[in-house]
């Protein structure tokens, strides 16, 4: 009836699932309006809860990516005005680690690894490089280290800093990284894991 009347399908909840979900309420719900004479008010206090909670996941999805797409923009705008070429390099290999995290939100930092390493082939030390870029975007606040070492995105961080903030911390960043950094040490266990679990 909705397609009928020409109601755009993007913008319908289908809610078959919670109707198979909740197959006895939605029985007892259709019973009790057909005892009813087709009343339709036992049904749409059932049904109606179901119209919200998809409403707002339809409304979290949506947030989600708009956050998603700011974000994008706001990466690909910083590192397309940083001044030191060698910088520029650096951040074309980040951005892909973001771009990659942007496409799969959550991936395993081992299948992350294995995403991104081929920007770094050519590299003496492709996995020191690798931890090294990670720790720059984790110093910058794009991206955390999960408790369970998961490697997510920050979607908040072009909201947090400037972009002329985040451009002179990124240009003042050194241009080696510290193995006595805490960051590095669990970027160094993340890879070593990943190693073992592939040789095992």
């Amino acid at each position: 009836m909705l397609r009928q009347a020409g109601v755009s399908g993007f913008v319908m909840v289908s809610l078959s699932n919670y109707y198979h979900e909740h197959k006895d309420g939605y029985l007892a719900a259709m019973v009790e309006s057909r005892q009813k004479g087709h009343d339709l008010t036992p049904f749409l206090r059932f049904a109606l809860p179901a119209v919200s909670a998809r409403c707002n996941a339809v409304a979290d999805s949506i947030a989600d990516h708009n956050r998603r797409t700011l974000f994008r923009q706001f990466a690909q705008s910083l590192f397309g005005k940083l001044h030191s070429p060698r910088r520029r390099v650096l951040a074309e290999r980040q951005l892909h680690i973001l771009e990659t995290l942007l496409d799969s939100p959550t991936p395993d930092s081992g299948d992350l690894f294995l995403r991104t390493v081929s920007e770094y082939r050519n590299l003496k030390y492709p996995g020191r490089a690798w931890s090294r870029d990670v720790f720059y975007l984790l110093d910058l606040g794009a991206i955390r280290i999960e408790r369970n070492r998961i490697i997510t995105l920050n979607l908040h961080w072009p909201q947090q800093l400037s972009e002329s903030e985040l451009l002179d911390r990124y240009e003042n960043l050194p241009s080696a990284v510290s193995a006595n950094h805490p960051a590095m040490a669990v970027l160094s266990q993340l890879l070593k894991r990943h190693r073992q679990r592939n040789v095992g």
